[in-house]
């Protein structure tokens, strides 16, 4: 019989019921900042694991990109394949592919199982994991990077009358997210600890799925920039009326009509962006380029705190880069029924120098705390176009 810690066992499923009692729908930037360490191993040891679990490989004749393995409870029985509710397409499985289940804990059981989610848009690990949990109605409480594309979580979850405590981990493989959950009633949670936090650190994928989560497009005119962008964002409102500039937007659209995300590009060289045989130099001032544009946005917003500053990936030739992430309140009409100081709106300012021309790329997106899922969604697209640029 396994004697566990139960003083941090205990402030953790304190910690759990206080948080399952105070869920709410959205998960804002102060609740992030809130979320506790996942739990360590208490006492189990390595040798007690293996000796108590089998080793189980997992490969499919319907989905050839996948295969994973994982340890398991020797007497945790296994749920037919034909009774899960998955489908296949395009040679990939989506829907849960594997289950475990326990042995009856009162009126339910204990499970493990892995489910494969297809990725339709560009979207990081972490963010597709938050907006995974609420849309789930599920409450996080830990969250850990192990990678770009690997993420583990500790959430609650009711499930019927009961609550179950759920450590996952999920892998972004191409066009999908693959997620291992391990899940125990509430009340018998501190008895699994161990248990769970092994077996989901015991879940490995063994294969490679290269394939893009968006079919990618390509921009370049002539030598002021090139870049990719994914195939369900558009270009438009390309200018090149001055000689020295360049200026276009990459519009994210919810169905081809209302706009969630918006990258303008501006391209202001010392040389022609229009005729490279063009040998006149045009003079500028950094500076009042940069204001000019930062000042399109104020018409319509006020800009609020920084919330804060990032840096891209970049040729190692670029001299200098800035990424500065401003909230704004959107200015309010007659007709808007937001409240007056909410952040409405986030801009992503990124101002890149290299050679004879500066680059200002920016993001206007919904706030997090509005729309986490676009947000999630254009931020990731930003990131990848603003390190796509190929600058000659």
């Amino acid at each position: 019989m396994l004697c566990f810690h139960r003083i941090p066992v205990f402030i953790w499923f304190v910690a759990l019921v206080v948080g399952v009692l105070c869920a709410c729908g959205v998960l804002s930037r102060s609740a992030m900042a809130q979320l506790t360490p996942l739990p360590e191993v208490g006492v189990m040891t390595a040798e007690d694991f293996v000796r108590d679990t089998d080793v189980v490989t997992k490969t499919f004749e319907e989905d050839q990109y996948l295969k994973f393995e994982f340890q398991i409870h020797k007497h945790w029985k296994e749920e037919e394949f034909i009774n899960l509710k998955n489908l296949a397409r395009r040679g990939r499985l989506y829907g849960p592919i594997v289950q475990y289940n326990g042995p009856p804990l009162g009126d339910v059981r204990p499970y493990f199982r892995v489910v494969s989610e297809e990725i339709e848009r560009e979207i990081s690990a972490k963010n597709w994991l938050v907006t995974y949990a609420l849309d789930n109605g599920y409450t996080l409480r830990s969250l850990e990077e192990i990678g770009p594309e690997k993420i583990e979580a500790l959430y609650a979850s009711y499930e019927g009358r009961d609550v179950f405590v759920i450590r996952t981990v999920g892998q972004r493989m191409g066009p999908r997210m693959v997620i291992a959950e391990y899940a125990v009633p509430m009340k018998n949670w501190p008895e699994f600890t161990d248990y769970q936090t092994l077996t989901i650190k015991s879940f490995k994928i063994n294969s490679i799925d290269k394939d893009p989560i968006e079919e990618k497009r390509y921009f370049a005119y002539l030598q002021a920039i090139e870049l990719s962008y994914p195939k369900s964002w558009r270009i438009e409102n390309e200018k090149t009326d001055v000689e020295n500039k360049l200026h276009f937007d990459l519009v994210n659209t919810v169905d081809g009509q209302a706009v969630v995300g918006q990258i303008s590009v501006d391209v202001i060289s010392t040389r022609s962006v229009k005729d490279m045989d063009n040998i006149n130099i045009f003079e500028f001032n950094p500076s009042e380029e940069i204001k000019s544009i930062r000042d399109r946005y104020t018409e319509k917003f006020k800009f609020k705190k920084l919330l804060e500053k990032k840096t891209y990936t970049l040729p190692a030739t670029v001299s200098f880069q800035m990424t500065e992430v401003h909230a704004l309140e959107q200015i309010k009409s007659i007709y808007d029924t937001y409240e007056e100081g909410e952040d409405t709106f986030e801009l992503w300012f990124t101002i890149v120098s290299h050679g004879n021309r500066y680059i200002i790329l920016s993001l206007l997106t919904p706030a997090r705390s509005q729309d986490l899922y676009n947000w999630s969604v254009n931020t990731e697209t930003f990131r990848k176009v603003v390190e796509s640029m190929q600058l000659q």
